[in-house]
């Protein structure tokens, strides 16, 4: 089954005999199925031990298998040794003829070999795209069922008038017509002694009860109104053009800030500034000097009731900047924390050290200064926390930071 090429000397000339192949070399077998590894030896030596070397499509060594001889130069695996098909696109097969059994010596006389195996799936060699016998047999009994049927396909004509249904009716009326007198229609049979009216004594007869219109023909000219509806509908959606112009007015809350802080200003300004004979700035001004609530008249008593009230004024009250009472406030707060950092009521925590021949020594932590004594160490009542760090050389401070965090 597989090809072979064999050599021999014969009469001291080297004769060579061209590769045969007794198989061809898309030999495919499925995965899982025994490889048919054998060699044929042309002359039939018995004394060699060819070695066949497995290589999958990426020429990558599977494995080998060492060939016994069996019969007149026929070479196979030994009895129970098998190879079978990897999963692997095709396979190669190298035999290689050796002279010894160690499988070093290369016989030079019979040369290598090759087979090659591919990969069959099964599945593709399956027939497909065809139907199953009986398989569209109940869709056929139900097509022919209807073409057996034909009444289905007919008209229903069931509603329609039958031959000569209407004759007797038809014949009346055609009786009823033949008998109109239309003299006597139009007042001319002599019954009427008058003059019948006119088509335009009628039109103008309608104008003047029903208005002005073409009463002759009863309508109106095909598309006369189509340019006047077209505006009228395009008015109607450009509902936009119909609403009020609102660009100008204040928006909700826009002068809010302005109209609250109107009268604060008219009472906080000063009445000598606004004197003028008549205003009502020179009225309150000469009502305050007739109630003795203007500078004059005021006892000693007013006095130390003007100033009670002044100092009992509270600091939050006063923070304008640039005015005595934010001054006063800003001082009593520096004169707290003041108070802290002279160790009054205060606590220092997330300290750390550096160790200087067995000493330890400050180099960062945080100062918190307290308004209430109870309140040390807790997160109440915190005038003020501050970031300490320290700069030593061996045991000698070089620099020591105080900041407020």
């Amino acid at each position: 089954m597989v090809g072979y090429h064999w050599n021999y000397i014969k009469n001291e000339q080297y004769y060579c005999q061209g590769k045969v192949y007794k198989m061809s070399n898309n030999v495919k077998l499925q995965v899982g199925e025994e490889i048919p590894i054998v060699l044929q030896i042309a002359d039939g030596v018995s004394t060699l031990y060819p070695r066949a070397y497995i290589y999958d499509n990426d020429n990558n060594l599977l494995g080998n298998v060492n060939l016994e001889h069996k019969a007149n130069g026929y070479y196979a695996p030994a009895n129970g040794s098998e190879e079978i098909m990897p999963d692997e696109f095709f396979i190669s097969i190298v035999f290689v003829v050796y002279t010894d059994s160690g499988h070093t010596t290369e016989s030079t006389i019979y040369l290598r070999d090759l087979d090659i195996f591919y990969k069959v799936v099964p599945d593709d060699y399956k027939a497909v795209g065809f139907s199953i016998p009986g398989e569209y047999d109940a869709t056929l009994s139900g097509i022919q069922a209807d073409l057996d049927n034909p009444d289905q396909y007919k008209a229903d004509v069931s509603g329609l008038a039958q031959a000569n249904e209407y004759d007797t009716v038809l014949s009346g009326i055609q009786s009823e017509v033949a008998g109109l007198n239309g003299e006597a229609m139009r007042g001319t049979d002599g019954a009427y002694t008058g003059t019948p009216p006119t088509v335009g004594e009628i039109d103008t007869e309608l104008t003047n009860n029903h208005g002005s219109g073409s009463w002759l023909s009863g309508t109106t000219t095909s598309g006369e109104y189509d340019d006047r509806l077209s505006t009228i509908q395009a008015d109607l959606d450009n509902t936009d053009q119909y609403k009020a112009d609102v660009s100008g007015l204040a928006l909700t809350g826009e002068y809010d800030a302005t109209l609250s802080g109107i009268p604060a200003g008219v009472w906080d300004v000063m009445l000598d500034e606004h004197q003028i004979i008549g205003s009502t700035g020179e009225a309150l001004s000469q009502a305050a000097v007739a109630s003795g609530t203007g500078g004059q008249g005021i006892t000693e008593q007013d006095k130390l009731d003007i100033a009670d009230r002044v100092w009992d004024e509270a600091t939050a009250d006063h923070t304008v900047a640039g005015s005595y009472g934010e001054w006063a406030s800003t001082v009593a707060d520096n004169v707290v924390r003041t108070l802290g950092l002279t160790q009054e009521n205060y606590l220092l925590y997330d300290t750390n050290y550096t160790t200087y021949s067995g000493i330890k020594l400050l180099t960062s932590g945080k100062l918190r200064t307290y308004s209430v004594a109870g309140s040390v160490g807790t997160g109440n009542d915190i005038i003020a926390t501050y970031q300490i760090n320290s700069t030593w050389d061996k045991d000698e401070l070089t620099q020591y930071k105080v900041v407020k965090v």
